[in-house]
């Protein structure tokens, strides 16, 4: 949930806090601390900064969310569903800037690790059908919605559910 700043800033803080502890001999301080530095640094490979772009992504910053993204150096080393996020924003990073086939790829692979909520995952089916709409794949386009229809999502999508159909009708 961290920049990598703010964890390196946190660190040294209690590298200091360390150096303290054990200067007045307070060892369950210091392995309080010696714990608190663990934690920095696995949140750091199995989060990222995946939570700090989702909320960009909500607030349609594409380009903040983007950013954040790019402090991620590896994200195979992020947790599965930190995965399944990272690729989600990532595709609509991409469908911001019109990279549609790019988008299509990340969308696929956010399916594959998975996203936690039902409404996330019938964000990335309506997509996908949309793409398959513009790629004037109707079969396919058909296939997602109907994978869709299955989930649980909120009435906010319905009005771009019935835009993608009536683009589906008209292949």
């Amino acid at each position: 949930m961290f920049t990598l700043k703010v964890r390196l800033l946190l660190g040294a803080a209690a590298l200091l806090a360390i150096v303290f502890s054990l200067f007045y001999q307070n060892y369950p301080s210091t392995i309080l601390y010696i714990a608190c530095i663990a934690v920095l640094v696995v949140g750091y490979y199995r989060n990222g900064t995946v939570w700090l772009a989702l909320q960009q992504l909500r607030r349609q910053k594409y380009d903040k969310a983007n950013a954040y993204l790019s402090e991620i150096k590896q994200p195979e080393r992020l947790a599965k569903s930190q995965k399944g996020y990272y690729y989600f924003i990532k595709a609509f990073v991409a469908m911001s800037k019109d990279d549609i086939h790019a988008a299509e790829t990340l969308f696929n692979q956010a399916l594959e690790f998975g996203v936690r909520t039902q409404n996330n995952e019938a964000l990335v089916y309506l997509h996908l059908a949309d793409i398959k709409v513009v790629h004037k794949d109707k079969a396919a386009a058909e296939a997602y919605l109907q994978k869709l229809q299955a989930l649980k999502y909120r009435a906010n999508l319905q009005s771009f559910i019935n835009e993608v159909n009536e683009g589906v009708a008209e292949l």
